[in-house]
């Protein structure tokens, strides 16, 4: 069981085979890439979110974010499609992996039953021969509701 949501997308997006040595880090990418352009990932949380009530208690929940990849940029075009096909298919994983039914541990209370990604990534900077991409995606989720929801 996650300790908070972030933490148990970050947690669940570790267990990508597409993601093996890539550094993950929350709300944060560093300045420039890895050695040998290694991705550096970075997942945080987007701003809104729904809620559908029903009856029984439950609330259906969206909780959006986002996955960003830090690569290597310059004049080789295969180098600079390296980020976005990454993201791409990083969402073909996410949505595999929800329709099999293994999505991440959330927090007591909160049960994922959905991750998809938003539309495709999108090319967000670029500049001194690093470029960041930007996959937005949500993630659904059950919750108890209180009297205060």
């Amino acid at each position: 069981m996650g300790q908070s949501i972030l933490g148990g997308l970050a947690e669940w997006l570790r267990g990508c085979p597409l993601l093996e040595g890539c550094a993950l880090g929350v709300d944060w990418l560093p300045d420039k890439p890895g050695p040998r352009g290694a991705l550096h990932l970075s997942v945080e949380a987007g701003g809104g979110g729904g809620l559908r009530r029903y009856m029984g208690g439950q609330g259906l929940r969206d909780y959006p974010f986002a996955v960003r990849v830090l690569g290597g940029y310059g004049p080789d075009a295969a180098r600079n499609l390296a980020g976005g096909a990454l993201l791409e298919n990083l969402g073909l994983w996410m949505e595999r992996e929800a329709r099999r039914g293994r999505l991440p541990a959330l927090p007591e209370g909160a049960l994922a039953v959905a991750v998809e990604a938003e539309g495709a990534a999108v090319l967000t900077s670029a500049s001194g021969g690093a470029a960041v991409y930007r996959l937005g995606c949500v993630l659904r989720y059950l919750r108890e509701l209180s009297d205060s929801d």
